[in-house]
């Protein structure tokens, strides 16, 4: 995966390579302006399948949908300053201030919420959403106040952030393939 930061100063290249029992598994970290890269890549000890900067570029999230685990990386020291495991997910959306991120679990019908105001993110109670599939998709809303969840059924559930509970759901039909 490769991802810039909001702020257009860097660019987050995720790294794994596994063979014969040797795993390599990092995050180097570009200059966007100068075009060069910065210091040595992070190791990291998750396979890091995707990555996420928080809206203020002061942390790398580094996603393992497959095992479930979230690692931080803070951009300043280039160094991972926790793992947390949450259960398996798929999508990813961060508020855009930064405080939460939602995660669609890819083994039942409940986006996980995590609180990501510390230097470490904290799990929440997971939403639950009606249906009897995964979440296939999701967006959230620019003013973070709708998280709109697609599942695999058909059906797209509606979600109010505050409250964290379903306020509406439609039948589509179909499994969705992007969401924006």
């Amino acid at each position: 995966d490769v991802v810039a930061s909001p702020d257009s100063t860097r660019v987050y290249v995720a790294h794994y390579y596994g063979y014969g029992g040797y795993e390599l598994k990092s995050v180097s970290v570009l200059d966007a302006n100068a075009k060069t890269v910065i210091g040595s890549p992070v190791p990291v000890s998750i396979v890091p399948r995707q990555l996420v900067v928080s809206p203020d570029s002061r942390r790398l999230y580094v996603l393992d949908g497959l095992s479930g685990y979230v690692s931080v990386i803070d951009t300043f020291s280039r160094t991972v300053t926790g793992t947390i495991s949450v259960g398996a997910f798929d999508e990813v959306q961060i508020s855009s201030d930064g405080s939460r991120m939602y995660l669609g679990s890819i083994t039942s019908t409940r986006v996980q919420v995590l609180d990501t105001t510390a230097t470490v993110p904290s799990v929440l109670a997971p939403i639950s959403v009606p249906g009897n599939n995964y979440a296939a998709e999701m967006a959230l809303s620019p003013d973070g106040r709708r998280l709109y969840v697609a599942m695999a059924t058909g059906r797209l559930s509606v979600i109010d952030t505050a409250t964290r509970t379903v306020v509406a759901n439609a039948d589509y039909g179909g499994n969705p393939t992007l969401m924006t």
